[in-house]
């Protein structure tokens, strides 16, 4: 499987996805195993 995700946060737009706390629900995860992917591949 490859490392791009897609995710569709329902009942937002590109104008009002900042008054949600759901991108740094679904972001910080992902940053936090592209951390962890990126330390054991070196």
């Amino acid at each position: 499987m490859g490392q791009n995700h897609f995710a569709v946060i329902p009942n937002t737009t590109h104008y009002d996805i900042i008054n949600t706390t759901a991108i740094s629900d679904l972001a910080i995860p992902f940053l936090d195993g592209y951390a962890q992917s990126a330390e054991t591949a070196q």
